[in-house]
């Protein structure tokens, strides 16, 4: 397992950067969340797994400016029963409500206590100590067996609690869709952010998403149809006629310069 933590120091001379350094995968999602609103993203990259949580807001740490230190933290490890589990918990922590008395771990503040302001890139962090909070979450609020199937439907929502609810009870009860149970080219599993338009996750063919900006006047998921396997046969059959009459027409019309 892999992980990766971007923050900044006090002084103005240390900006947000991530350490050791920029996690792989990060420019596939990044144009899927708002980076500084609280996000998630949970996905599959090859034989991997990679989870995302942004805007851990330091509920001590300040930089020069009196502005509160957000924390970013991405997991990179290898596709297993054992590794989806921890993902899964971890992805529900981040989801709960920190009013929820059910919550286990108050994810920001364990991370922010693993971030020190010093160093030569104005923080530091230790491996083991991350890892060793992901074990601990992972052991706190164990996700149910993998065997159990999940609904493969492609779904869209607003994002609000009562969705982020449902979602981590989802991800509590079943195991992440395998490859062969999601269409051709849906990598991304699960995308939770502010300001990102509908379309444009609908577009990054995502198994559950949630943003601000997706229209609803309820509480409710929204089916999403597979574009990539939404052409019907009558939609076919539109398709080749119209190709075959636009054939005949230059056919027609190379006919009539051919012969003037």
């Amino acid at each position: 397992m892999e992980i990766y933590v971007q923050s900044r120091g006090y002084s103005p001379d240390f900006e947000y950067c991530w350490m050791p350094e920029s996690p792989p995968y990060l420019g596939k999602v990044s144009s899927y969340i708002q980076n500084d609103s609280p996000s998630l993203v949970l996905a599959r990259f090859d034989s991997n797994l990679f989870l995302l949580v942004t805007d851990l807001s330091s509920p001590e740490k300040k930089d020069f400016r009196d502005r509160s230190i957000r924390h970013s933290v991405a997991w990179v490890c290898e596709e297993n029963d054992e590794n989806e589990k921890m993902l899964r918990a971890i992805a529900i922590e981040a989801l709960r409500d920190r009013d929820d008395p059910t919550r286990q771990v108050d994810l920001t503040r364990q991370v922010d206590q693993l971030i020190q302001l010093d160093g030569s890139q104005g923080f530091t962090f230790e491996k083991p100590q991350f890892e060793g909070l992901s074990k601990s979450i992972l052991d706190s609020f164990k996700p149910e067996s993998s065997d159990n199937v999940p609904d493969k439907t492609i779904k869209i929502a607003k994002n609000s609690q009562e969705l982020k609810s449902r979602l981590t009870e989802d991800l509590q009860k079943s195991r992440l869709p395998s490859v062969k149970e999601l269409p051709s080219g849906y990598e991304l599993l699960v995308v939770v952010t502010g300001i990102k338009s509908e379309d444009t996750l609908k577009k990054g063919h995502i198994w559950r998403s949630l943003s601000n900006l997706v229209k609803s006047e309820s509480d409710s998921w929204k089916t999403v149809s597979n574009e990539k396997e939404d052409l019907s046969p009558k939609k076919l059959v539109t398709a080749l006629s119209l190709i075959l009459l636009l054939a005949a027409i230059a056919i027609i019309i190379l006919f009539f310069l051919a012969v003037s």
